[in-house]
């Protein structure tokens, strides 16, 4: 992999930090979101690059990686997917600051096609995780979980990292495979009590923001069609930590249970800033319960896109150029209340209140 970045690469990192500076006052904190890079390493690594000068000289508190980093199919083996994930780790190995937190993503345990073929939850996180896990704080009961948060003491922040692909393995000679599940998107029960006991138990005056794939709820722009299960669940312990009130729930699907329940009645309410998440290859922002939900186009350069934007366009890459990738730096001001993006690559910057 190159350590030698295109003049285009310094020039949009010139850009994106002569933004944040006119953002940045005594109550913004700002953190980057990269996702869908589908196996795009050469890109990958411009954007590592492009957020460790843009936090030497702006400040960037984290990264999040947003899933889908293979670029697989059906017939792509097991050793092909496991080399994608490791080159991503020999990457994050090099761009250890800002902390690099990373999303499981549909394609990323490689289970498209024979389910000998895919990776396991343990080898993933080994493999992708292992540089960054000291500053990550997971689940007890589910050390390997892929979810878990990331405090920002001095802005008051909590980052929460989500699986929304957190399906139900079995043995099978003697090794761990994928069981058959009813729906392709899922949290279980331990990663939804985990949110509800540990993630939203909120210091006073924090605010947290989410990260995940794609959304607890179905996107308005996919019809309602998606849905992730215990994704309901989740926006209500959220709306739930927002309100400061209680909430509980059950539910079955095959093999997948939840029973959960929480109360914030005495920690009173906190702010819950954003949801972000990527998964369909377009930017495009809504509000459920006045908390905004924002999906961030793809990194990947091979235009994949065909969701156009919330503003009407595609935002498609150009190779060899600035607008070869897309990934974000986000700047909440806490005091105005309000989610600043500035885009590296393809893509308008924006804004929304919350």
């Amino acid at each position: 992999m190159s350590r030698t970045m295109p003049s285009y690469v310094e020039e949009m990192i010139d850009g994106a930090v002569s933004r944040l500076d006119n953002l940045k006052n005594e109550h913004t904190v700002s953190f980057a979101f990269m996702t869908d890079t589908h196996n795009c390493t050469t890109l990958t690594e411009r954007g590592l690059y492009a957020l460790r000068e843009i936090d030497r000289r702006a400040g960037v508190a984290f990264t999040c990686l947003g899933g889908d980093y293979l670029c697989n199919n059906a017939r792509t083996s097991r050793e092909m997917a496991l080399s994608q994930l490791r080159e991503l780790g020999d990457l994050l190995e090099t761009y250890t600051q800002p902390p690099v937190m990373v999303v499981n993503g549909n394609h990323d345990r490689n289970m498209f096609g024979p389910e000998e073929n895919a990776v396991l939850p343990d080898e993933m996180y080994d493999i992708v995780m292992r540089h960054h896990r000291a500053r990550f704080v997971g689940d007890d009961q589910a050390e390997k979980g892929m979810y878990g948060y990331y405090d920002v003491p001095e802005a008051k922040l909590r980052a929460v990292f989500l699986n929304v692909f957190d399906l139900t393995y079995r043995i099978k000679d003697g090794r761990l495979v994928p069981c058959g599940q009813p729906v392709g998107a899922a949290l279980d029960g331990r990663q939804l009590q985990w949110v509800a006991e540990r993630a939203l138990a909120l210091p006073p005056e924090w605010g947290v923001v989410f990260f995940a794939h794609t959304t607890p709820l179905p996107a308005p722009f996919e019809g309602g069609c998606e849905r992730v299960f215990g994704g309901d669940a989740l926006w209500e312990i959220i709306c739930a930590c927002r309100r400061g009130t209680a909430y509980a729930a059950s539910a079955r699907c095959g093999a997948l249970f939840y029973d959960v329940h929480c109360d914030y009645t005495a920690q009173g309410p906190r702010d819950v800033i954003g949801f972000f998440c990527g998964h369909h290859h377009c930017d495009f922002t809504w509000k459920a319960d006045g908390i905004p939900i924002i999906v961030c186009l793809s990194a990947a350069s091979d235009n994949f896109e065909t969701q156009v934007c919330g503003d009407g366009r595609l935002h498609l890459k150009t190779r060899g150029s600035g607008e070869e990738s897309a990934f974000s730096v986000f700047t909440v001001d806490r005091a105005a209340r309000r989610i600043y993006c500035v885009r590296c690559g393809a893509g308008p910057d924006f804004s929304t209140t919350y």
